[in-house]
């Protein structure tokens, strides 16, 4: 028999404690990677090391996906993408993709 998967409407956001906890991680990677932008293999594993522990904080929400995808393209990882990932979802108290089982 297998467990029910919930719809993203049922899955509730992360609590208060976690959504904190997630965006000090988002912020604090936001800035060392802007310091250690001149050298991207550091930045890289920053970066995958991020989305890992925000997947686990989060609830797995797909949105990380693309602040993953937004942080590996050059350029773009000056821009606090993993802050604004964790803004929007304590804004819109949603997340998307979000698999069973969370």
């Amino acid at each position: 028999m297998e467990p029910p998967v919930r719809s993203p409407s049922t899955v509730k956001p992360p609590a208060g404690g976690r959504l904190a906890l997630a965006f000090v991680a988002a912020a604090a990677s936001d800035v060392v990677g802007a310091i250690l932008v001149a050298f991207p293999p550091i930045v890289l594993a920053l970066d995958l090391a991020t989305a890992g522990g925000l997947w686990l904080l989060l609830g797995r929400p797909g949105l990380l996906l693309a602040a993953l995808v937004l942080e590996a393209v050059p350029g773009f990882g000056a821009l606090p993408f993993w802050t604004l990932v964790v803004l929007a979802i304590a804004v819109t108290g949603r997340i998307r993709g979000t698999g069973s089982g969370a």
